[in-house]
């Protein structure tokens, strides 16, 4: 019971900070992600751990939980993809794309390789695609708001899926797995 107390609570101070957000001209993004860094961070540390006895873990581990969160994500990430999806792969989206992945996925490995040289090749390789990985519900909704042109949107967004694809499929290829379902895993 409790845990749903938490993710209730959650969601008022969500809906608490975008409109406290407004106030003060930030975007909706901008405010949400303010308190997921800051906020929540200070509330787990000062409120939920010492006085409801609840761990982090223990706050995302129902089942009902990780249900809930897929299906949420799922039609988020098909609202962006309906509005921004073009079946035609743009030239414009490769050429963002290439540089965009192989900067800080390449500039990922060598942080890893400089400052955690003992680690395995599969743990610097996840460090590089850390790095190259995107947000893409955060960069459409920011996109979004600021009422950049649609095709160039839909552009962008391109971009930041491939760069995601690539990601995923690298490092379900590094971890030996070359199962077709593990390895279009990341286009569900």
């Amino acid at each position: 019971m409790m845990v749903v107390a938490f993710w209730l609570m959650a969601l008022a101070l969500f809906a608490l900070a975008t409109w406290a957000g407004r106030q003060l001209g930030l975007i909706p993004i901008v405010s949400q992600l303010l308190l997921a860094t800051f906020g929540l961070p200070l509330l787990m540390l000062f409120w939920i751990e010492p006085h409801w006895q609840l761990s982090g873990a223990q706050l995302v581990s129902p089942v009902w939980l990780k249900s809930l969160y897929g299906l949420a994500f799922a039609i988020v990430l098909g609202q962006i993809l309906s509005d921004v999806i073009d079946l035609r792969l743009d030239r414009q989206s490769l050429k963002i794309a290439v540089p965009s992945f192989l900067v800080p996925f390449l500039s990922g490995l060598a942080c890893a390789a400089w400052l955690l040289p003992e680690q395995t090749w599969i743990s610097s390789l996840a460090i590089g695609l850390v790095f190259a990985i995107t947000a893409i519900p955060v960069l459409y909704l920011y996109l979004h708001h600021i009422d950049y042109p649609p095709a160039a949107t839909r552009r962008l967004v391109q971009t930041a899926i491939l760069i995601d694809l690539t990601c995923w499929s690298l490092f379900a290829i590094a971890q030996g797995s070359l199962h077709l379902s593990s390895l279009l895993l990341p286009l569900l």
